[in-house]
C-alpha cells in the first residue's frame, strides 16, 4: 500500500476476497494456530496499522467475527444477507434474472432456471436470490448444470455427514434429494471450539 500511495498520491482501497478461504483450510489441516498468527499480523498490519489505507474490504462465507484473530480490527462493519438493508446485494434477485434470460433468448428457460439456481433464502420475507455462480454459467453455457461445485472443494459435506451428528447426516441426506431443508444459522463461527 505505501507504493501505491507514493504512486498515486492517494490513500489506497485495500480489497480482500475470500479472507476466511486460509482460515478453512488451516482449520482442515492442523495448521491453524500458525495459520492464525500470520494472519493477525497481516490483517493488522494491513487493515489497522497502516496510515496508507482509506478503506478495507473483506468478502467471505463465514462472517467476520468481532473477537479472535480480527479482534483487534476495530471499526468493523458485517454487512450480510440476513440483515433486511442489505439482503438483495448477495445474489442474482427474480427481476435481474428475467431480465437476463430476456436478453440472452431465453426466457422460455424460466421455470428451470428458477427450480435449479433459485437458491437461498434471505432476511426478507418471500425473497429469495439466485446463485450468481451458477447463474452467470448457466446465461454463458445455455446449459443448467451444478456450476457451484467447480468452485472449491466438497470434502466437507462428506465429512459432515459421517462425523457429525445423525441430524446433520439426514439433513445432508435430504438436500441430496433435492428436498428444501430449514436449518437454524449460526452467525459467529468459532474454530476454536
Amino acid at each position: 500500500t505505501a507504493l501505491l500511495h507514493r504512486y498515486h498520491n492517494k490513500r489506497v482501497i485495500v480489497l480482500i476476497d475470500e479472507y476466511d478461504k486460509p482460515v478453512n483450510e488451516a482449520f482442515e489441516n492442523d495448521y491453524f494456530k500458525e495459520a492464525i498468527a500470520f494472519l493477525t499480523s497481516a490483517f493488522t498490519g494491513c487493515l489497522k496499522d497502516n496510515p496508507y489505507l482509506e478503506k478495507g474490504l473483506l468478502t467471505g462465507v463465514l462472517r467476520v467475527a468481532k473477537a479472535g484473530y480480527l479482534s483487534g480490527l476495530n471499526n468493523l462493519s458485517v454487512y450480510s444477507l440476513l440483515d433486511p438493508e442489505y439482503a438483495d446485494k448477495y445474489g442474482v434477485t427474480e427481476s435481474e434474472m428475467q431480465e437476463a434470460l430476456g436478453f440472452e433468448g431465453l426466457s422460455s428457460q424460466a421455470d428451470a432456471v428458477r427450480g435449479f439456481y433459485d437458491g437461498y433464502d434471505t432476511a426478507l420475507p418471500d425473497f429469495r436470490l439466485y446463485n450468481p455462480w451458477s447463474s452467470l454459467n448457466f446465461l454463458a453455457k445455455k446449459r443448467i448444470a451444478s456450476y457451484w461445485i467447480e468452485t472449491g472443494k466438497t470434502d466437507f459435506i462428506a465429512q459432515a455427514m459421517w462425523s457429525g451428528p445423525t441430524e446433520t447426516r439426514e439433513t445432508v441426506l435430504q438436500l441430496l434429494k433435492g428436498e428444501q431443508c430449514d436449518v437454524p444459522i449460526e452467525v459467529d463461527l468459532d474454530f476454536q471450539l
